[in-house]
């Protein structure tokens, strides 16, 4: 399963996701399934970003 967010309808989009996916998961859980957990995040604000 894959769980994605659309930054065009809300700016909690990234919050919104991770909530429903730890709910997926706990519900795979109840039902005796395993599960992992990865994430890719790109921030196209790159004001943060260092060079070395």
């Amino acid at each position: 399963m894959a769980m994605g967010g659309r930054p065009s309808i809300s700016k909690y989009w990234l919050q919104d996701a991770s909530i429903a996916s730890a709910f997926i998961w706990l519900a795979a859980e109840e039902e005796g399934l395993g599960g992992a957990f990865g994430a890719i995040y790109h921030s196209e604000d790159a004001e943060g970003i260092r060079k070395a």
